[in-house]
């Protein structure tokens, strides 16, 4: 409360740096899918939800089955979901990256 509202630009390096990177895109990314499901369910449906997700948390070995779990935990359609990466993402392993991206559509996909 001292410090009022804290800009992205500020708090994301840290977290980066202190490795909670993972643990806040994973709770923006669940809280955000719950959030569009009961847009959705209140009538606000064909509303695309857009999240950021961090390069650590797509490189993890278990992307593809987490953004899965949470569509299936939250009733979010897929085709509701946009995840958004850096370009830096992309890459800095273009080919792993693109693997990862394949890995979680098809994952989605039989979902």
């Amino acid at each position: 409360p001292g410090y009022g509202t804290i800009p992205p630009s500020d708090f994301i390096p840290v977290a980066e740096q202190t490795g909670l990177i993972v643990s806040l895109d994973r709770w923006a990314l669940l809280e955000s899918c719950r959030l569009a499901q009961r847009c959705a369910r209140n009538g606000l449906d064909g509303l695309v939800l857009a999240v950021n997700i961090s390069a650590a948390l797509f490189n993890e070995p278990g992307f593809p089955t987490y953004i899965a779990d949470v569509l299936g935990d939250t009733g979010l359609a897929p085709h509701l979901l946009e995840v958004e990466l850096t370009e830096r993402v992309l890459l800095e392993d273009t080919e792993a990256s693109f693997a990862t991206l394949a890995a979680s559509a098809s994952r989605v996909a039989s979902s």
